[in-house]
């Protein structure tokens, strides 16, 4: 018989297959980098940055960081997918989304300034990370955002 986590002291071994299904959130959280800072969609880039092996910086700051005005924090920088090093941005729809006051325009401004210093700058939206982890997988919706 199969168990999901192994017979602790005190704690009840549940057979597969019995119990509730898991939510999708539930879901995404077992695909997700546990221990780390950063939203529900970022640990999920970052647990398919660890399994494909490639280099990568996370959390780095460009432009002096939060502590200047027009730094920034970027997400993800990772080398080896294109001949110049990917900045990767995760972006939420609460933050960044066109609701957002001033956030396509204050977006649009880092990018360039990226793109200025000999980044290749991909936007993973919230949504489309969610439907990527749980269907083809992070690393075809990288790829193919790259192709653009």
């Amino acid at each position: 018989m199969n168990y999901r986590t192994p017979a602790l002291p005190g704690k009840i071994a549940i057979p597969e297959g019995i119990g509730q299904e898991l939510t999708e959130r539930e879901k995404l959280e077992k695909l997700a980098v546990q221990g780390v800072v950063g939203s529900l969609p970022e640990r999920l880039v970052w647990a398919w940055l660890l399994r494909s092996g490639l280099m990568f910086s996370a959390q780095q700051s460009e432009f002096g960081g939060r502590r200047m005005q027009g730094g920034l924090i970027l997400d993800f920088i990772v080398y080896g997918i294109a001949a110049y090093p990917v900045a990767i941005r995760v972006q939420g729809d609460y933050w960044h989304g066109p609701a957002a006051p001033g956030a396509p325009h204050r977006d649009d401004d880092s990018a360039a300034r990226l793109r200025a210093g000999g980044y290749l700058v991909l936007d993973l939206w919230e949504g489309d990370v969610y439907a990527a982890a749980l269907g083809e997988g992070i690393g075809l919706l990288v790829m193919r955002e790259l192709a653009r």
